[in-house]
């Protein structure tokens, strides 16, 4: 009876460890990502270095960030499941929110495809600056 007892001890207890490493090895998995091309909306460049701000969709506090590349690309990989929404800034032009990006074991990559900037014209200052003319005849 006493082995019986240690025999079904010894089963609980790996049952335990086994459940305990599955579910911290499951909690830290970053498997989703995010990508995006950032233009111009009015000649359709790409908007190179504009920033890209992952922000958690209930707390609205920032996870993460980046700045688009040379081609206006961006792209957060390693991201925990869950729902965010990013935010684009670059000077001169408004900001752009995204709607709600919700990743998961089944979506686990979000292409946000094509994002226009918009110029805020109320940003942009023209600056007109006029020199008399010389002439040393």
């Amino acid at each position: 009876m006493e082995k019986l007892i240690q025999i079904i001890f010894i089963v609980i207890a790996l049952q335990v460890q086994s459940f305990a490493v599955n579910t911290i090895s499951n909690q830290g998995k970053k498997s989703g990502s995010i990508t995006g091309h950032v233009i111009d909306n009015e000649t359709g460049e790409n908007v190179e270095y504009a920033s890209v701000s992952l922000l958690n969709n209930k707390t609205k506090e920032i996870v993460t960030g980046v700045l688009t590349n040379q081609k206006g690309l961006f792209n957060f990989d390693k991201i925990n499941p869950g729902k965010y929404f990013i935010k684009i800034d670059f000077i001169g032009y408004k900001t752009h929110t995204s709607n709600e990006i919700f990743i998961n074991k089944d979506n686990k990559n979000f292409d946000l495809g094509t994002i226009h900037l918009r110029a805020d014209i109320d940003l942009l200052i023209c600056l007109s600056v006029s020199f008399p003319f010389f002439s040393l005849t």
